[in-house]
């Protein structure tokens, strides 16, 4: 007898990029109403979130949820170098962690900045200064935090792209946040 794949890991699906042009709502009571999926990663519904609260309290869902929407829709930078554009990305992951708390989700995704190569080592700081604010509000929360890894020189131009700086990254943040 052949084991299921759920025996290793729970199975999820990313609603905004399996239904990008459905009604939020109505591709989540889709997802809510399939069994194969063990997780759903969203965005978030806005106005519409108490409505997505009570869906997902009803399915056998667990719920991340997913910052990179409105990450890459308004251009936030978590490692800007511009200390106020920095804070701007910092004060909009908090109000999407609140929203993911809202949601009953157990973390929130998000991804780094662009960056120039000329100043890594300080967007690398001030990614730093971004995700232990967040992670310090997401232990509150009982929550975790990922930096998700993107590519770094062709299409999303993440600092954290490369597998090694990643590591570094995730060890700096560790020494002090069991949560990311």
């Amino acid at each position: 007898m052949k084991e299921s794949i759920k025996t290793y890991f729970r199975l999820g699906v990313l609603q905004w990029m399996s239904y990008p042009r459905a009604d939020d709502l109505q591709a989540l009571r889709t997802i809510c109403e399939d069994d194969f999926f063990d997780v759903i990663e969203t965005k978030g519904y806005g106005p519409r979130n108490a409505e997505a609260g009570k869906l997902l309290d009803q399915s056998h869902l667990g719920v991340c949820f997913g910052a990179h929407p409105r990450i890459l829709g308004e251009g936030l930078n978590p490692n800007a170098l511009d200390e106020s554009v920095r804070l701007r990305a910092e004060s909009a992951l908090l109000e999407m962690l609140e929203e993911a708390a809202s949601l009953k989700a157990e973390g929130i995704a998000f991804l780094s900045g662009k960056w120039d190569p000329a100043g890594r080592g300080e967007a690398f700081s001030q990614l730093l200064k971004t995700t232990r604010t967040l992670c310090a509000a997401a232990l509150e929360k009982n929550m975790m935090v990922e930096l998700e890894v993107f590519d770094y020189d062709v299409d999303k131009c993440s600092l954290i792209g490369p597998a090694p700086l990643a590591a570094e990254f995730a060890a700096a943040v560790r020494e002090e946040y069991s949560n990311f």
